[in-house]
């Protein structure tokens, strides 16, 4: 699916993370990771379209501004709006449902059947799903909320007013406050992230900025 979307293997990888993300050194060398689940496999397909939006923005850098400011990234916030207008704008349509599913069904028989058709696919691909404690299950209705809750908790770490020893707990009951649930443990809460270990303080806010800039992006496109 990658490869179909453009995904260059003679200029970067897909291997398989905890996390999905994607990095790498240089437009011709860019490495991408998904996940997979056993009980669902739109999970890593969905992860892997998501890095693939990362992964093109980089694999189309201009390579004859190679090394200029002008060839950079512009922002993190647009870097989220190609990965999440891959995978909202085009990934969860009707048409991607009927390019998908011949594929699905081809390597995944059982679960995929001959009475299921493109539109079960669809209407799968967007169901309102349960709240999850986990931000990269959350659906599109509860997402922004997991975005708030990490938004505020970096600001009051910024500003002095929350310890680092209180983020478990403040998170619990932001979390409690906000979607009625509560993480079993420390992993499932503040630590279920790559972001604040890597040191990307103040970067949450991009998935946001992304996903309304795909939505300008994707309408304009199709103009």
């Amino acid at each position: 699916i990658a490869l179909a979307l453009g995904f260059d293997l003679e200029k970067g990888r897909l291997d398989v993370s905890v996390h999905p993300f994607t990095g790498g050194a240089h437009p011709t060398d860019v490495r991408m990771t998904t996940r997979f689940k056993a009980q669902d496999v739109m999970d890593g397909i969905i992860g892997a379209i998501h890095e693939t939006g990362h992964a093109l923005y980089e694999q189309g850098r201009n390579a004859d501004y190679d090394g200029l400011p002008v060839s950079n990234a512009a922002g993190m916030a647009i870097h989220e709006s190609q990965s999440l207008l891959w995978e909202r704008m085009v990934a969860k349509s009707r048409p991607f449902a009927t390019f998908l599913l011949p594929k699905l069904r081809q390597s995944f028989p059982e679960a995929f059947p001959e009475d299921k058709t493109d539109e079960d696919l669809y209407r799968a691909l967007n169901v309102i799903r349960e709240r999850s404690v986990i931000r990269v299950e959350a659906d599109e209705v509860t997402y922004p909320m997991h975005i708030i809750l990490r938004f505020e908790i970096e600001e009051g770490l910024i500003n002095g007013l929350i310890d680092v020893d209180d983020v478990p707990g403040i998170w619990r009951s932001k979390m409690k406050e906000y979607l009625g649930i509560e993480p079993a443990d420390d992993a499932e809460g503040c630590l279920q992230d790559v972001h604040w270990s890597a040191g990307l303080a103040g970067y949450f806010p991009t998935y946001t900025l992304g996903a309304m800039s795909a939505v300008q992006i994707f309408d304009a496109a199709k103009q």
